[in-house]
């Protein structure tokens, strides 16, 4: 931790002083802002931030920043505007696709959010959470063959993911896929995960009823 401590403080001289030897040095802004976050100093960075954009306001990577930065600070209503701004200028920044999404799910504006995220996972294949995340949003909607196909992308880049196991158990559920569902739950508990509560029992009567050849009620949906 005393190392870490010394790197931001290295840091935060070095950006420091690229400010105080030239003029209009909004990268040096944006780099005390990334300093001033990492040591958790939220209200320092979001300064920094606004001051880059203050020099350049076309600053994609300032805008996208100073939004996560409202966002970790309970100020998402802030965030959103900084989200689309980076956007209007550079289409194509993932990181800020990814953000807009995750923030506008959150503020329950599903439509747009499944957009953005799915964008983000498109332009991310490789990463486990981005595929999570598409899959998340998807079966919010109830698309449970989409949800499927995007947390078995996840586990095959990340297979220790054990929420988009669990969350594979849920959507194989929902589709009627009784013992599959069962399958990817216990191994979701093997790795450690907790079900929401009735979620283990809801599979197990499923489980049953397939075997028995009747229909199973699924009850109320336990949340994820």
């Amino acid at each position: 931790a005393h190392r870490q401590a010394q790197v931001w403080s290295d840091s935060v001289m070095l950006f420091e002083h690229a400010l105080a030897v030239t003029e209009g040095n909004y990268v040096a802004h944006i780099n005390l802002g990334l300093a001033r976050s990492a040591a958790d100093d939220l209200p320092g960075a979001i300064e920094h931030y606004a001051l880059a954009l203050e020099i350049h306001e076309e600053s994609a990577v300032a805008h996208n920043n100073l939004g996560a930065v409202l966002d970790g600070s309970g100020r998402r209503s802030e965030a959103i505007p900084h989200y689309r701004r980076a956007l209007a200028i550079d289409p194509g920044y993932v990181q800020a696709m990814r953000n807009l999404g995750l923030a506008l799910f959150a503020e329950g504006q599903i439509p747009e959010a499944r957009t953005w995220i799915a964008s983000a996972a498109r332009g991310w294949p490789d990463d486990a959470a981005s595929q999570y995340e598409w899959g998340t949003v998807l079966a919010h909607s109830s698309d449970w063959d989409g949800a499927i196909a995007r947390f078995r992308d996840a586990l095959r880049l990340q297979p220790d993911l054990a929420e988009a196991r669990y969350n594979l158990a849920l959507a194989l559920h929902y589709r009627g896929d009784a013992g599959q569902a069962w399958d990817e739950m216990q191994i979701a508990r093997g790795m450690g995960y907790k079900p929401a509560a009735g979620a283990v029992e809801m599979l197990s009567r499923a489980l049953a009823a397939s075997r028995a050849g009747t229909p199973a009620n699924g009850g109320a949906r336990p949340p994820g």
